[in-house]
Order: C-alpha cells, then structure tokens, then sequence
C-alpha cells in the first residue's frame, strides 16, 4: 500500500473533525410543521425545500398529509362551533353580507363562500364547493364559474326558515348576477325578501376607511319576478353607521 502523502493525510484529518463538529439536524415535530404550512399557504415541498436549507428535518410527505387530514377536521370542527355561536348572537332585523372565493382564477378546484352578519361583523355560516381531482373525491361536478351559485344555494337551504334575517347583500359584479340563467334560479331557493346588489368602495371619509364601507349605487332586486329595479343614487355614507 503507498504511503500516504502529507495533503491526503491532512484531507483526512479535517474529514474527521468536521464529522465530529457536524451538527445534527433538528426534527421538527410533525402536528406544528402541519400547522405552520397550513398558516403560510405554502406547499409541502416550499416548506420542506425551506426548512431543510436550514439544517431542519421534516416528516414524510405521506406522514405529512395524514397528520393534515386530522388536523384538517379539528379546525372544520372548531369553525363550526364558532359560526353557532354567532348565529346565536344575531338579533332581529340581521342582513347577511354573501362573498365568494375561489383557490385560483381559472378552472379552481375550490370554491369558499360565507355568510356575514351585517352588524356583528362575524362569519356566519360557510360553505366549501370542490370538484373531484386525482384521488381526491369533490362534492360539485358542474362549471367552475358556478360554484359561487352552487355554494350560495346550499346556504340557503339552512337560512330559509330564518326569521331574523331581513336581506342578503351582495357584490353586483359577482358572477353570481351576471349570468342570466343563475338569476332566474335564485327565487326558487331563497325566501329572504329583498336582496341588495351593491357596488361598494371604502370611504376617505370615514375614520377607518378599513372598517367602513361606502355605497355608490344601491338595486333592490325583487324576489318574485327577479325584476331589477334602480332606486336612488346615493352619496357616500357608512355602511355599518
């Protein structure tokens, strides 16, 4: 065997020692990793790449969707008490305020929709519209366009024997009105009696312009023949004043 030169000997010897001053990487405990990748919006493989540049060890990807199913269903439990429990603070005379999201601008898999209560600010009710997908199994096989529809729908069904509530107020340029085949099916899943369509901005009138919002132009639809008609122009004023 030749003889080691004085270079390979000391290559070997700073091996070793950073062997020995190598730190060890820290395992992150799985429900917290779940929760963090949950709360930033990110991917699996973002947070991974992100967490393993800095000498961190996550779980598997398969440990990590298992644990996420599970947390998944914690959170869907804990936000339906909290919408009980505001429907059970709502007074007489309440208006719903109905928005609509869906997970990406084209052909979205996923639909969110809610209900908030005009006066207690809070969400309501809620309701997720999906489409199937690999092995994922969705509760919705139409038109990603008419999954606002479709979640509003479902909701009703619920509020429809709701005495308390007075209105239901929506953006008019949702998709939900611009398309003539969905108006005509409104009336025929809703008892709610007026419903407002409003085009609204925040007021620079206001003190918190973020908290307040300001109506430009309001139409009172009518329920019974879905007829729109026009009622005032109106100048800036508070929504929730």
């Amino acid at each position: 065997m030749p003889r080691r030169t004085k270079a390979v000997a000391k290559r070997i010897k700073n091996l070793v020692q950073s062997a020995k001053n190598r730190v060890e990487p820290y395992v992150v405990n799985t429900v917290e990793f779940v929760l963090s990748v949950l709360l930033s919006g990110a991917t699996f493989c973002q947070s991974g790449f992100q967490f393993m540049l800095n000498n961190i060890k996550v779980p598997s990807e398969a440990t990590f969707h298992r644990v996420q199913e599970k947390v998944g269903r914690v959170i869907i439990e804990v936000a339906r008490e909290s919408v009980n429990y505001w429907q059970s603070r709502m007074r007489k005379c309440s208006g719903l305020l109905f928005d609509g999201s869906w997970s990406q601008r084209r052909n979205a898999m996923f639909c969110y929709v809610q209900f908030v209560e005009e006066k207690l600010k809070k969400i309501v009710d809620w309701e997720v519209i999906s489409k199937s997908f690999k092995n994922f199994k969705g509760n919705f096989n139409g038109k990603s366009n008419e999954m606002e529809f479709e979640g509003l729908k479902r909701m009703l069904k619920r509020w429809n024997n709701e005495k308390r509530v007075n209105f239901l107020c929506m953006m008019a340029m949702s998709k939900l009105f611009l398309q003539s085949k969905i108006r005509s099916k409104v009336s025929e899943n809703t008892e709610i009696p007026d419903i407002f369509l409003t085009i609204y901005r925040k007021s620079s009138n206001c003190q918190n312009s973020e908290s307040y919002l300001a109506f430009q132009r309001i139409y009172c639809v009518g329920l019974g023949n879905f007829s729109m008609t026009h009622i005032c122009q109106l100048k800036q004023r508070s929504f929730y004043g």
